[in-house]
């Protein structure tokens, strides 16, 4: 058998670096790139802290108003419980008082 005759090569040119100075533009546009993504970063990081101390600050006061609301209502449970002390005592005086008024009535 006969050997094939090996096909030219068209319109294949040299590879490589076809042109002047590419990579230096390539640098400037990754530095302004770095540049732009550094302070990206920088205002995200800004609005983290700002929010995280907002939060700190919520935190904080709601602490103090759960303290406050927690004392007024121990402060309400004593009030309720003086109350109650107090119509007992009064409900007990006034039995007292029916059963001395009711044997004054059988003496009678």
């Amino acid at each position: 058998m006969p050997k094939k005759g090996k096909k030219g090569k068209k319109g294949k040119g040299k590879k490589g670096k076809k042109g002047g100075k590419k990579g230096g533009k390539k640098s400037e546009s990754v530095a302004a790139l770095a540049a732009a993504n550094a302070k990206v970063w920088e205002t995200r990081l800004s609005i983290i802290q700002r929010s995280k101390q907002e939060y700190r600050e919520n935190a904080k006061k709601l602490m103090v108003e759960n303290e406050a609301l927690q004392s007024q209502m121990l402060q309400t449970e004593r009030d309720t419980i003086d109350v109650v002390t107090y119509f007992k005592k009064q409900d007990a005086q006034k039995d007292l008082q029916l059963q001395q008024l009711g044997d004054q009535m059988r003496d009678l």
